[in-house]
């Protein structure tokens, strides 16, 4: 869930949430199998190495003209 975290003024954003609920998901699910279908804006490195780190499959989404 999006919402303000302790200590803050401003609502979280959205990568922040998915990484908690990425954790919380494999916590609760440890031998699911399991693919992340995501938009072209999460398609960072940063956040692929997150999916892949807690055994995550995943379909990264891209625009065709920025191929």
């Amino acid at each position: 869930m999006i919402n303000k975290q302790d200590d803050n003024d401003k609502n979280d954003r959205e990568r922040n949430a998915t990484k908690r609920f990425i954790i919380a998901f494999r916590n609760e699910y440890p031998h699911l199998k399991t693919i992340v279908a995501e938009d072209a804006l999460a398609s960072n490195t940063t956040y692929i190495k997150q999916i892949k780190d807690h055994n995550l499959g995943f379909i990264p989404g891209a625009k065709l003209d920025a191929l």
